[in-house]
């Protein structure tokens, strides 16, 4: 609720990535533990461990190392953006084109 009330298009990248991104990686990688190769076997195990890896770097890095306020100032200055766009005169087309 608070990311939406400071940046509006956070919903559709949160049910793009929650509902496709996130399923499709998961699906894509519990197909490599089902194939008869001991090296898909392998390279799934080595992509978790990777994967695993990022999880924790990111919750982290989003806890410790700032990485929540310089996503939280992005979104702020990208809603303000959209803001200021949309309420340029009419008679300035060509720079909303911009």
């Amino acid at each position: 609720g608070k990311t939406t009330r400071i940046w509006k298009g956070f919903p559709i990248v949160y049910i793009l990535v929650i509902f496709l991104l996130l399923p499709l990686l998961l699906f894509g990688l519990s197909s490599l533990f089902e194939q008869d190769s001991k090296g898909y076997t392998v390279l799934g195990a080595f992509l978790c461990i990777i994967l695993g890896a990022l999880i924790i770097w990111t919750i982290y890095r989003w806890h410790k190392g700032g990485l929540k306020e310089s996503v939280m100032t992005s979104f702020e200055k990208r809603q303000k953006r959209k803001v200021a766009n949309e309420n340029l005169p009419e008679g300035m087309d060509y720079v909303k084109a911009e």
